[in-house]
C-alpha cells in the first residue's frame, strides 16, 4: 500500500530584525481568518484550509514553523502565507524540514 503525502513542515528564518511578539502577533491574525484570498495562475482561491498549524519559535533567532497542506491541487506555499502576513518572503530563508502522511496531519 503506497503511503500519501499530506503536508510539508516549513521552517522559516528571518533576515532582517524581527521580534517574537511581532511573528506571533502576525500568525494569531492570520488564524483568526476565516478565509484568506490569494490569486495563484489568474485563479482565485482560499489559502486558509491549506494552513494546518503555525508555531513561532525563538532559539538563536526568531524562526517560524508551517504546516502546509501538500496535497495535489490542494497545496499550500509558504510564501504565499508570508504574504498574507504582510511579510516579505525574499526577506527570509525557507527550508522543507519534513514530508508527512494523512495519520502525521491527524497529530496535529
Amino acid at each position: 500500500m503506497q503511503t500519501q503525502i499530506a503536508a510539508s513542515l516549513f521552517v522559516i528564518e528571518f533576515l532582517d530584525p524581527i521580534t517574537y511578539e511581532e511573528v506571533t502577533n502576525l500568525l494569531e491574525g492570520l488564524f483568526q481568518q476565516d478565509e484568506i484570498s490569494r490569486i495563484r495562475r489568474g485563479k482565485q482561491y482560499d489559502l486558509r484550509p491549506l494552513i494546518f498549524k503555525g508555531e513561532v519559535v525563538q532559539d538563536a533567532s526568531v524562526q517560524l514553523k508551517l504546516w502546509l497542506s501538500t496535497r495535489e491541487g490542494q497545496t499550500g506555499r509558504p510564501d504565499e502565507v508570508l504574504l498574507a502576513m504582510g511579510l516579505d518572503p525574499y526577506a527570509t530563508h525557507i527550508h522543507r524540514l519534513a514530508l508527512l502522511t494523512e495519520a502525521d496531519v491527524a497529530k496535529l
